[in-house]
C-alpha cells in the first residue's frame, strides 16, 4: 500500500544524495559556476530516468513477491527473465565500492572545510598535502569511519540513519536559504524564486517526520 511505498522511498533517499556531493568539491572544480550546475542537473536527470527504467523493468517482470524476498533483488530478477545473474552481480559490486569512494571524497571535504572554520573539528583536518592537493587526515579519518559502519552496522539500518540524517540537513540547508533570501540576495549566488527553498524545506520535513512516525509506531 501507500505507507509501503513511503517508506520505500524515505529509505531510497540516500540513493540520490550524489548529485549533492558534488558541491563539495566545488574548489577543486575548473569555472565552478559554469559546470557544477549543469553537473548536478544532468546527473539528477540520469539517476531519475535510471530508476524509473529499473523500477519498470522489476515490475515488468511480474515475480515482485520472489523479488521481494530475494537477498539480490536485482540478480534474482535478470536470472527470472532468463540472463546470468553473475555480470549484475559484479557491476553491483563496482557501484557500491564508486558509491563508497563518493561518499568518502564529499565528506572529507566537508570536514576540511569544518576544520578551516574552526568550528567543531580539529586543525589538522584543514592540512591539504603539497603534492596531492587533497586532505590527507581527513580523508583518512573518513575512510576510518566508513569501514567502521560497513563492518558494524547493518544495512538497512545504515541507510535508515543516513536518510534521516540527510532529510535533517534539507531541512536545514532550505531553511537557511530562506532567510538567507529574507536578508538580502548574495550577488554570488543565483537568484532562485523564494518559493523553491520553502517548497524544499516543507517537503524535506514532510518525509522527516513520516520516518520519525514510521520508527514510532510502524518499525524500521
Amino acid at each position: 500500500g501507500f505507507g509501503m511505498l513511503f517508506a520505500g522511498a524515505i529509505l531510497a533517499v540516500y540513493s540520490f544524495i550524489g548529485f549533492g556531493d558534488m558541491a563539495q568539491t566545488a574548489e577543486e572544480v575548473r569555472d565552478v559556476k559554469r559546470t557544477l550546475p549543469r553537473a548536478m542537473m544532468i546527473s539528477l536527470g540520469i539517476v531519475f530516468v535510471f530508476y524509473i527504467l529499473i523500477a519498470m523493468a522489476l515490475v515488468g517482470t511480474g515475480r515482485l513477491d520472489v523479488i521481494a524476498r530475494a537477498s539480490a533483488p536485482l540478480v534474482k530478477a535478470v536470472e527470472l527473465s532468463g540472463w546470468p545473474g553473475l555480470p549484475v552481480a559484479v557491476a553491483s559490486l563496482f557501484v557500491i565500492v564508486n558509491g563508497a569512494l563518493t561518499q568518502i571524497i564529499a565528506a572529507s571535504r566537508l570536514l576540511l572545510d569544518i576544520a578551516r572554520d574552526g568550528r567543531g573539528a580539529p586543525g589538522v583536518f584543514a592540512r591539504v598535502n603539497d603534492q596531492t592537493d587533497t586532505p590527507i587526515e581527513a580523508t583518512l579519518i573518513i575512510t576510518a569511519t566508513v569501514l567502521v559502519l560497513a563492518l558494524l552496522v547493518p544495512l538497512k539500518s545504515l541507510a535508515e540513519m543516513t536518510s534521516f540524517a540527510i532529510l535533517v540537513v534539507f531541512v536545514g540547508v532550505n531553511l537557511s536559504l530562506v532567510r538567507m533570501k529574507r536578508r538580502s540576495q548574495p550577488a554570488e549566488v543565483p537568484d532562485i524564486p523564494f518559493v523553491v527553498p520553502v517548497i524544499g524545506a516543507l517537503a524535506a520535513g514532510v518525509a522527516l517526520l513520516g520516518q520519525i512516525l514510521q520508527f514510532a509506531f510502524g518499525g524500521s
